[in-house]
């Protein structure tokens, strides 16, 4: 059974609290570098979760002011408008990916009849060379 990592936690957090100056030292000791790791591991976070928060106010103005004709029209539409819109798109996807599997199945056909010829190829010298 794999031991789960909330259990610990709840189970450290159960146990009694160390009694004297010599258990506390021990206990602070014990759990310095799991501190120290996790204090690492919210300050990268931090920084990360700001660079990105950065870059996305950045690419939020830059929409903002390149914003192309189609989604300033698309912005006035009405609900029936956007759900007929929707319903296009989605149409659109489909076919789109019916014209993709067409196109990879006659790939496939055009590499399995290849394949098919130079095994031919080799039977057909294989039955020579043991008729011979």
């Amino acid at each position: 059974r794999r031991r789960s990592s909330v259990g610990d936690a709840v189970r450290a957090a159960a146990a009694p609290a160390p009694e004297g100056a010599q258990a506390e030292l021990r206990a602070a000791v014990t759990c310095v570098p799991q501190v120290s790791s996790l204090d690492w591991g919210c300050t990268e976070l931090i920084g990360h979760t700001s660079s990105l928060k950065d870059a996305l106010e950045a690419m939020e103005q830059h929409l903002s002011e390149n914003n192309s004709p189609l989604m300033s029209t698309v912005a006035g539409f009405s609900q029936e408008e956007l759900n007929a819109l929707q319903s296009e798109m989605r149409r659109l996807k489909h076919v789109c990916r019916l014209k993709a599997r067409l196109q990879w199945y006659e790939w496939r056909g055009k590499l399995e009849r290849r394949c098919g010829a130079v095994l031919d190829e080799c039977e057909a010298a294989l039955e020579h060379d043991t008729s011979a």
